[in-house]
């Protein structure tokens, strides 16, 4: 049987036009995607306060010791012994003289992972900054800003529960045993085991392993 050379002109046809109109499509809307979306890492800046602090970087395979200021990349493991103290700042941007839109003070005895920290890559955007810090153990407060114009979310994650920081000042203690967030300022939502409490200003609860958090009470 002899192939029509008109039908299969017209199916080669009809497929470029369809490919022609799937890419017309996707590339502007994967193009504003991109523009609105994209992000990129901002790396924090840990000060030493008292004492050496270690650092592990993700992927090394011995700590740096640390006794000034030293940038702090994603995945980094910050440890504090029982005399070290100091303080992990974010920048609103890379910008020389930006401003700290966020600051981690970390207490004694302490392992603290940064697990994300990352901006807008373009002024178009309106997406939020976002902060992600796993506390694994020892005492840490998150002090964080509201100027930003389209805002900051914070996250801290635990051995016991997840929890979302809008702009305020919190204290998160973690034991082997649990978990206790207290709010200063702002307010702190802590999710564990299917349970959810909002933890208002002047408030705290406490959350064991395999548990729901408690009910909210004064932090005094």
């Amino acid at each position: 049987m002899r192939k029509n050379p008109s039908r299969i002109a017209w199916t080669v046809l009809l497929v470029c036009f369809t490919v022609f109109c799937l890419l017309a499509v996707t590339i502007p809307l994967t193009l504003r995607w991109f523009l609105l979306h994209s992000e990129v890492n901002q790396p924090g800046m840990l000060r030493v306060a008292v004492g050496t602090i270690l650092m592990l970087p993700d992927g090394a395979d011995e700590p740096i010791a640390v006794v000034d200021n030293r940038p702090v990349e994603i995945g980094t493991l910050i440890q504090t012994d029982g005399s070290s103290q100091g303080t992990l700042g974010f920048a609103q941007s890379e910008a020389q003289g930006s401003p700290e839109i966020a600051t981690v003070q970390v207490y004694p005895s302490a392992q603290v992972v940064l697990v994300r920290s990352s901006r807008s890559r373009f002024a178009s955007s309106n997406d939020p900054n976002h902060i992600a810090l796993e506390v694994k153990s020892g005492r840490v407060r998150i002090n964080t800003s509201e100027a930003l114009p389209n805002g900051l979310t914070v996250d801290v994650i635990t051995p016991h529960t997840t929890v979302k920081l809008l702009p305020g000042s919190y204290a998160v203690q973690v034991s082997n045993e649990q978990t206790q967030i207290s709010t200063r300022l702002g307010e702190a939502f802590v999710d564990a085991t299917g349970g959810q409490v909002r933890v208002a200003e002047g408030l705290s609860t406490s959350v064991a392993a395999g548990q729901p958090p408690t009910p909210p009470a004064s932090a005094a």
